[in-house]
């Protein structure tokens, strides 16, 4: 009869001895190739159906089951490339009288720019929450529970919300 190693231990000190185990890469190969490979099989009946819906539609219907996590994604991708490959910025400043200078030009194209960041920003930080590598912002807890949970900063919470006010704002000034 096999004997338990665990016995006279609590349920959590044999979790953390467990997880204290070293994996191996041989661990990691087995294990993608007993379940990864089936999980990512049995998961092809969702995956090409969804593909066409997205092709079809701009959306799957897989992606609606986390939308807002999606849509952080897609945005968020987006305005990056946007910026990057632009070719001209919507008016952002307060238009003088008469000729514009290329100085004024340049200020404009600058004071975009920093719109295209906070707007970048703020879906970054939407799309870490929706990845699950962040929290929102919980004000009501203790600064130890927030840091432990990779909650969001108060400043980091404001500007995403600026961010996000300034994307319905200049929602139709993102052209190239």
């Amino acid at each position: 009869m096999k004997e338990n190693k665990h016995v006279g231990l609590s349920v959590t000190d044999c979790m953390k001895k467990d997880l204290d185990k070293k994996v191996t890469w041989f661990d990691s190969v087995y294990y993608w190739v007993r379940h990864g490979v089936w999980n990512w099989l049995s998961d092809l009946q969702w995956r090409v159906p969804n593909y066409f819906e997205r092709a079809w539609n701009g959306f799957g219907h897989a992606d609606t089951w986390g939308f807002d996590n999606y849509l952080a994604k897609v945005i968020y991708s987006g305005l990056v490339h946007l910026k990057k490959h632009k070719h001209g910025s919507p008016i952002v400043i307060p238009q003088k009288a008469g000729e514009w200078t290329k100085k004024d030009y340049q200020v404009n194209d600058e004071a975009w720019d920093k719109i295209m960041d906070e707007m970048i920003n703020a879906f970054r930080l939407a799309k870490e929450i929706g990845d699950g590598t962040r929290e929102f912002y919980l004000p009501k807890m203790n600064k130890k529970f927030r840091k432990e949970q990779k909650c969001l900063t108060r400043d980091e919470d404001r500007a995403m919300k600026r961010g996000f006010k300034l994307f319905t704002q200049h929602f139709f000034n993102l052209w190239d």
